[in-house]
């Protein structure tokens, strides 16, 4: 179950909980992105998971840098607390943040592009805690979710909650019930066939909800993360803030294909083709509003929808 136990929320939200100030940057540094685990949270910056912070004892933890991003050694990193078990520790903790993140930069630069996961960040940010979140019709809930499906991994790329901005869906909560969605962000044209690719992972999550139990879940554990972060401070709702709780999402489910850098000239969207009607899942597709990363309901289409406004960019005709 993904959800922190009641000590470690302390330690992160009490203004005297040790981890507060590691809460507290993230919260003005937009740049750094807070994802819950099993009683366990994960940092990422630009993508790539910048600290790991889990409990060991009582009232201790755990905070752990990937010392790979500094694998050439172009910096001198500080020597980061082995465990926290007061302030002071989380402070030396937040203080160590620049060179981390230079680090991470260096790496990026030198290792790899992480582009698809930076992206996927940037999509938390625009929906949860920007300028427009609270104009947006999805909260993001969750990266890289792991489970199962039929014995073996499956990951699910973000998981969010529709909750439409308009007045009444949002005040009143126990008469609307907002909608799961299950998203796959494709970066590059590239990424769209063969294993893992768009449609190896719409048969995924059609066999990962025909299992009841599966649904059931994994909506508790949305719900439960979507809590949390709400407690945390990690999902902004504008000035007049809501204190409407959402206690139950609705039956459908979304399954949201989200296309960057799509090559117009390519055909590798004809396989969308290849996609069934699936009962009890709403395949969409968002598309960009305006060039940014806000999910507005009216820039997510049906796939039918998709497929009639776009079809020059699927078929080059």
């Amino acid at each position: 179950m993904r959800r922190l136990e009641r000590e470690f929320m302390d330690a992160l939200s009490k203004e005297e909980g040790i981890l507060s100030p590691i809460l507290n940057r993230i919260k003005i540094d937009k740049i750094l992105d807070f994802q819950i685990r099993s009683n366990e949270v994960h940092i990422y910056y630009r993508g790539g998971k910048i600290l790991g912070i889990k409990p060991v004892g009582v009232n201790s933890y755990t905070c752990e840098f990937d010392t790979n991003y500094n694998k050439h050694g172009q910096l001198q990193l500080p020597d980061l607390p082995k465990k926290i078990s007061n302030k002071s520790d989380s402070n030396a903790i937040v203080e160590a943040f620049p060179q981390m993140k230079q680090a991470m930069d260096i790496y990026f630069s030198i290792e790899t592009d992480g582009s698809e996961r930076e992206f996927q960040q940037l999509i938390v940010r625009e929906n949860n805690y920007s300028v427009v979140s609270n104009a947006t019709d999805y909260f993001i809930v969750d990266i890289e979710y792991t489970t199962t499906v039929n014995g073996k991994g499956a990951k699910f790329d973000l998981l969010a909650i529709k909750w439409e901005s308009a007045g009444k869906q949002r005040k009143n909560p126990k008469k609307y019930s907002p909608t799961l969605a299950i998203c796959e962000l494709k970066y590059y044209t590239q990424s769209l066939g063969g294993k893992s690719g768009l449609i190896d992972h719409v048969n995924v999550v059609t066999t990962f909800i025909n299992n009841p139990d599966n649904v059931k879940n994994l909506k508790a554990d949305v719900l439960a993360m979507f809590r949390q972060k709400r407690e945390l401070g990690l999902v902004e709702f504008g000035k007049g803030g809501n204190l409407n709780h959402v206690e139950q999402l609705d039956k459908t489910i979304e399954l949201i294909l989200m296309l960057a850098n799509h090559d117009p000239e390519s055909t590798k969207l004809k396989d969308l083709d290849e996609i069934d009607k699936t009962n009890g899942l709403d395949i969409r597709v968002a598309v960009a509003n305006f060039l940014g990363y806000g999910l507005y309901k009216e820039s997510v289409y049906s796939l039918y929808d998709f497929k009639e406004k776009f079809k020059k960019q699927i078929y080059c005709k």
